[in-house]
């Protein structure tokens, strides 16, 4: 051969060498056998930290699940859990190593809401599908919306306006409303406050907003013993919920005749952490709770959490299960992990989840889930308070239309 054969042929062969990596990269992600990375970072500490370890169980059985079965695709998952901390430029440098050290096909989201948001920008800009299952103020699907996050825990908007619905047929028109003074809190209560003015014009508020993570309400608790509401509606949550409740029922505040009424999220491990003090009575409102949720998938999940790990499942619990769920459907629907053939898949997706069947709309990506609402009763059976009375507002009755959405993104 020439020397002019010689170098078309060694052109020839450098310009495939990027072809064949290509071909390999992506036979890598389709074909049998090996394994693939997906991670969670979540607060595993702090007043919170309940929440994370019951994200955290639920993802190591799915896991597990998934691979004693053969695994998805058959690869087995291999999964990565860090504590967040709950503070966004941790959970950001947690993503950044995961996305291009790790390697990860999918990232699971946080407790908090702001650090959500922080890792948002992250999965948009690597091309990560992102399953939301706690963290739920509605910026994550509206004004920060992307192709790669997905939500099936309702949002603040639905929350605040289911709890609206519910606040709505009680007698009562003086509100104070307190919430953790970050992203969550302020979103929540503000959907709640807009829809129960439309609901019943003339209803008053005052508004509290304690640091998260705050030890000390007395303060707040004080200026709400001064607005002598009818009502107390809260967005506080986990240990800073049982904080608010002990110091507020010391205080005389709450567990009196005279006492206000009052209104809050009260989750499963929440309720199992208050035992006996659980305020009895109260109104109660649940993203999730398992004694509320009658389906042949609700059931099984019960009998798999309790049995690995000796205590029934959280709220937390089941939603993370649920994200997971959603995202292999959308695996086996792309036939592939590859991030925009999953994302694709996901998006309009109906998926079979512990709640029954839900769909991740199109226009935003969020689930069309329900709020439970009810009154906390005693329940020997289970060993802790659980909702009487159980009212499910249905997720279709607290989305927004899709020109709702375009006009909140546009605002």
């Amino acid at each position: 051969m020439n020397r002019a054969g010689r170098r078309r042929t060694s052109l020839v062969f450098l310009t495939c060498i990027p072809l064949l990596l290509a071909a390999c990269g992506q036979s890598a992600t389709t074909s049998s056998g090996g394994s693939v990375t997906i991670a969670m970072n979540t607060s595993l500490s702090g007043s919170f930290g309940f929440f994370g370890l019951a994200n955290q169980n639920a993802l190591r059985l799915a896991v597990e699940k998934t691979n004693a079965a053969g695994g998805l695709l058959g690869k087995q998952i291999k999964l990565e859990i860090k504590d967040d901390g709950t503070k966004p430029d941790v959970a950001s440098d947690l993503t950044r190593t995961e996305i291009l050290n790790d390697k990860i096909v999918a990232l699971f989201g946080p407790v908090s809401s702001s650090v959500a948001l922080a890792e948002q920008t992250l999965v948009a800009r690597y091309k990560i599908p992102y399953l939301l299952h706690t963290s739920n103020t509605d910026k994550l699907t509206l004004q920060g919306f992307n192709d790669y996050t997905f939500s099936v825990v309702p949002n603040t908007g639905m929350e605040g306006r289911a709890n609206a619905i519910a606040a709505a047929k009680l007698p009562y028109t003086r509100y104070y409303l307190i919430g953790p003074d970050y992203e969550f809190g302020h979103s929540q209560l503000a959907a709640f406050k807009a829809r129960l003015t439309q609901l019943k014009p003339g209803v008053t508020f005052a508004e509290d907003y304690p640091k998260l993570g705050a030890n000390d309400y007395s303060s707040y608790i004080s200026k709400i013993q001064a607005y002598k509401p009818e009502i107390v509606y809260s967005a506080e949550f986990a240990g800073d919920l049982i904080t608010f409740l002990n110091q507020a029922k010391g205080a005389g505040l709450l567990g009196k005749p005279d006492s206000p009424k009052f209104f809050g999220l009260f989750d499963v491990d929440t309720l199992r952490n208050l035992g006996a003090a659980a305020p009895t009575g109260v109104y109660a409102y649940g993203r999730a709770p398992f004694f509320a949720i009658k389906t042949p998938q609700m059931e099984q999940f019960v009998r798999d959490f309790q049995s690995r790990y000796n205590i029934p499942p959280s709220d937390w619990a089941v939603m993370a299960y649920d994200a997971y769920t959603a995202w292999t459907e959308g695996v086996k629907k792309a036939g592939s992990f590859d991030a925009g053939k999953v994302t694709k898949a996901l998006s309009g997706l109906t998926f079979q989840s512990t709640r029954g069947p839900l769909t991740l709309r199109t226009v935003d990506h969020q689930v069309n889930a329900s709020e439970y609402e009810g009154v906390l009763q005693a329940d020997p059976a289970v060993g802790f308070d659980t909702f009487a009375d159980v009212t499910a507002v249905p997720g279709a009755d607290l989305l927004l239309s899709p020109d709702q959405v375009a006009a909140a993104r546009a605002a």
